[in-house]
Order: structure tokens, then sequence, then C-alpha cells
């Protein structure tokens, strides 16, 4: 697709284009600076919040020259969305990216908290993906020591239903990152 043609796309179709990129794990820095750098140049950005967390993910593993700004405008538009409207799997999105929001220092703490409440608040919608993402998304961010208890403590049913439908290598790191926190997960036999 052309730079220009890519320009002229809407907000959400920009999205679309740099999410399938990401599922198919085509992996171009160029197109998703180009992309970033579209979405910026519009005057309205409006997107509903599956739009926003696949916006996210396309951030989350790649820094281009565009993504510290990409990354503040999730964030705001984030902390300034209805809670209602956002589902688990856009609050498991933007958590994988938050790692790296953290990085390009535009995640707050008030930020990093929020994702982490509204992942334990919405944890009766976790499917296999959401927990992986939630708990491998927010390990090692600046988050309290009691918050980031409460979401292993929240999610360790989920993790123990969904265990077996994770890969080996993610479920490996979960059971590390509970046996580091000191929270038993011996139901796995870890």
């Amino acid at each position: 697709m052309h730079r220009m043609t890519i320009s002229k796309l809407s907000p959400r179709m920009l999205v679309e284009v740099g999410y399938a990129c990401l599922k198919v794990d085509y992996n171009d820095q160029n197109l998703l600076n180009t992309i970033g750098n579209a979405i910026l140049c519009k005057d309205e950005i409006d997107l509903n919040s599956q739009e926003l967390g696949n916006l996210a993910a396309c951030f989350s593993r790649t820094e281009v020259t565009s993504s510290e700004m990409v990354l503040r405008i999730v964030c705001d538009k984030v902390q300034s969305m209805d809670r209602d409207s956002l589902c688990l799997q856009s609050v498991a999105d933007v958590a994988g990216a938050m790692s790296m929001a953290q990085h390009l220092k535009v995640a707050s703490p008030t930020m990093l908290s929020l994702v982490a409440k509204l992942a334990i608040s919405k944890i009766n919608e976790a499917r296999p993906e959401d927990v992986k993402d939630i708990l491998l998304g927010l390990d090692h961010l600046d988050l309290s020591d009691n918050l980031w208890n409460e979401l292993l403590i929240a999610y360790k049913p989920f993790f123990f239903q969904h265990s077996q439908d994770l890969r080996e290598v993610n479920r490996t790191k979960i059971c590390k990152i509970y046996e580091q926190s000191g929270i038993a997960i011996e139901q796995l036999g870890y």
C-alpha cells in the first residue's frame, strides 16, 4: 500500500491495517511509523474501545518515532472513556502496550493503576488470551505491591481455568510471576 494512500485512510482503517499486520506477524517498522504518523495527522481520532485496544496492540512491541505520541493518545482516550464501554479484550490489549508506554514515559502511575483496576473489574469476561495478556502485560510495571497482588489473586482461578489453553512458554512465564510474588499455584504442579 502506498504511503499517500495510507494517509487518506480513516483512523479506523489505519488501525485495521496495523492490526492485520500485527496478527500475521508482518513486522514493517516503516509501515507502522507511516500508520502512526497518519493517525497523528487526523483532526479527529474517534475510536471505540476495541479499535483503541487494537491500536495499542500495534504499538506494543516495536518502537518507532510515532510510538510515543500514539501511545499518549491511547492513554488519554482510555482514561477519558466510560469504563462500561471498555471490554476486557481491549483492556488486555492496552495492558500489553503499557510496558512500551512506560518506557516512553507516557503511562502515568494513574494510567497503570487504571488498567490494573479495569482488568480486575472485568475479570469475568476473561478468555485465555486475555489472562495471558493481562498477566504478562502488567508484569514489571510500576504498580503498587498491593494492587499487583490483588490482580494476581483475582486472576489465579482464571489462570487455572485457562492454563492448558496457553502455550507452554507463556504458562511457564506466568507461573514464575506467581512464584516470585509468593502466591502458591500448587494446583498446576509448579
